[in-house]
């Protein structure tokens, strides 16, 4: 992959979980696709010279499945990576609904109420 253990570094201190993994994907998608481009003329065969894919080492009958295979492969990266936007996506949506307003003012309520009451234990010991 491109970069280095300290680009990784700045990107992991900048970003939240969702958009490491989302960035992670978009950069293996990428990696994935000039990994294609520059090996497509180096297809990895088995003994009887059938192709073997270089994701799944599933051995390939004809270059016609492989090229079917390569489509879903990507297919399967994408939907991937729409599944990791949509992940990220629900969670932030999750931390700013009102459901978790709701829990964080419960929350509140309840210090304060311990609060009050260590205070009024502490006034009755005087």
């Amino acid at each position: 992959m491109k970069g280095d253990k300290d680009d990784y570094e700045e990107n992991y201190d900048n970003c939240s979980g969702g958009d490491i993994l989302l960035s992670l994907s978009v950069e293996l998608s990428h990696e994935l696709q000039s990994y294609l481009t520059i090996n497509c003329n180096k297809l990895q065969t088995d003994e009887d010279g059938n192709p073997i894919c270089m994701l799944c080492d599933e051995k390939l009958a004809s270059e016609h499945n492989w090229i079917e295979h390569i489509e879903l492969e990507k297919s399967k990266l994408i939907k991937n990576i729409a599944n990791l936007k949509d992940y990220k996506a629900s969670t932030d949506n999750l931390l700013q609904s009102p459901i978790s307003e709701q829990c964080r003012r419960k929350r509140e309520y309840e210090l304060l109420r311990i609060r009050s009451n260590q205070q009024k234990r502490l006034g009755c010991m005087i």
